[in-house]
């Protein structure tokens, strides 16, 4: 086995020159199993929704990685900035304004299907990143990546690492 460890960090983009990237959580639990059609229609919305946004890469999404858990579905999606994200889900050229009315409507009768939405603006300065023999993964996937360094892990503490 190697002793030698890939280590590397996403290539934020620097701040000045940037309005920050936009990490977004979106996701959905189903309550009710039996209530198909509810939760369904939600699935099959998340994936149309995520399906244009990877068409259009113009519209501001840079990457994105679904997971899932028991009930829970979690995409998590990585934007240029929040501008972008506020236009592309405010347009009813576009579907996600449409199906969250739709949505919206739905839910009066019932719950079989929870949504959610969590959205962080983030910056070289309050965020850091390390990845260690992993292929691109996650924001180092959506923007790329550099060789990392003690100030690329920002928070992460790699005192106790080596730096190469």
């Amino acid at each position: 086995m190697s002793e030698r460890k890939t280590r590397y960090a996403a290539a934020i983009p620097d701040r000045q020159s940037h309005s920050g990237l936009v990490l977004f959580h979106v996701g959905m639990r189903i309550n009710r199993l039996r209530s198909t059609k509810q939760w369904g229609s939600v699935l099959l919305a998340m994936s149309r929704m995520l399906r244009e946004l990877e068409e259009h890469p113009a519209l501001g999404m840079l990457g994105s990685e679904s997971y899932r858990s028991g009930r829970r579905f979690l995409g998590v999606q990585y934007w240029r900035d929040l501008e972008s994200l506020h236009a592309w889900s405010r347009s009813g050229d576009h579907s996600h304004f449409p199906a969250w009315r739709t949505f919206n409507r739905a839910i009066k009768a019932s719950d079989a299907v929870g949504v959610f939405h969590e959205t962080f603006v983030i910056g070289p300065d309050g965020s850091g990143t390390l990845y260690v023999d992993m292929p691109p993964t996650g924001m180092a996937r959506a923007v790329g990546s550099a060789p990392a360094t003690r100030s690329s892990a920002g928070p992460i503490d790699v005192a106790h690492q080596p730096e190469h």
